[in-house]
């Protein structure tokens, strides 16, 4: 859509480039300038690390994959390239399709009219186009969904096994933990707050929280990750003897670790600061 609709393929037969970025392409946010657009794009970490989030979970289906020392290292390769492609890529075509200071951005709109992809396309005029995307983010948030409630469920479950959470959360049908489904659906239902303005800003307070605490997350799998490479290495065991192997992994995780760390100790400071008006 992107392509498409910058080189000229809308109703006003415009090829606008990348015109959007002509106004900047980030807002400022606390102070003006240059400094200002290094803020407003550090302060969106919390908001991108709580809808980043999910990566590792592909390591949790190992429990329950049929052949997973043949199936998990394919899918640990090519994640990456999804990440770079979905992520990446998905920011850079928002940037193209939408000017940073739109004033419908960040409001609420009917279905997922906030989208910055619905809202290109209402602003170029595309019809039916709005609809589509609109099914195509509940897909998405479907897939999401139900995504994080397994990772959820089996956390509690794992937890109730090994006795810190409670006994009930053991009980299983067909090989489903389903008090601990149950349990992850109820709190599921807080994104319902979404559908009031008074109740968005706290739901908004819970999304902060949890981006926070995932960049935390992040980084203590990282400190995890080094202990065990030092086990390794104190025992003799070669890493390439494992499963799964990735050149350079190490010193992946020290540069990963000390970006976390950084953002989360300085974006949860930033975010507490009133932006300009």
């Amino acid at each position: 859509m992107a392509v498409i609709t910058m080189s000229g393929g809308n109703p006003q037969g415009e090829a606008f480039g990348f015109s959007a970025w002509k106004a900047g392409a980030m807002s400022e946010y606390i102070s003006t300038g240059s400094l200002g657009q290094f803020l407003g794009f550090w302060s969106v970490f919390i908001q991108a690390a709580f809808a980043y989030g999910g990566p590792d979970f592909l390591a949790m289906t190992a429990g329950e994959a049929k052949y997973p020392r043949r199936v998990l290292p394919l899918v640990f390769r090519r994640v990456i390239y999804r990440l770079l492609a979905f992520y990446i890529g998905g920011v850079l075509c928002v940037g193209i399709l939408v000017r940073h200071d739109d004033p419908l951005l960040g409001t609420a709109q009917k279905g997922a009219g906030s989208s910055p992809f619905v809202l290109a396309a209402v602003r170029m005029g595309i019809p039916v186009l709005p609809s589509v995307i609109n099914a195509l983010i509940l897909t998405s948030a479907w897939s999401c969904g139900i995504c994080l409630s397994y990772t959820a469920s089996r956390n509690i479950y794992s937890n109730a096994l090994n006795g810190v959470a409670p006994a009930f959360f053991k009980r299983t049908w067909r090989g489903v933990p389903y008090f601990c489904v149950l349990a992850v659906v109820v709190v599921g239902l807080l994104s319902f707050m979404t559908l009031s303005n008074g109740a968005a800003e706290a739901f908004a307070w819970i999304t902060n929280l949890l981006g926070g605490l995932w960049i935390l997350n992040m980084a203590l799998q990282h400190i995890i990750y080094i202990r065990f490479r030092a086990g390794l290495s104190a025992q003799g065991i070669d890493r390439k003897t494992l499963p799964f192997y990735r050149r350079g992994q190490l010193y992946y995780s020290w540069a990963s670790l000390f970006g976390y760390s950084i953002i989360f100790l300085v974006s949860s400071h930033v975010r507490e600061v009133e932006p300009i008006d």
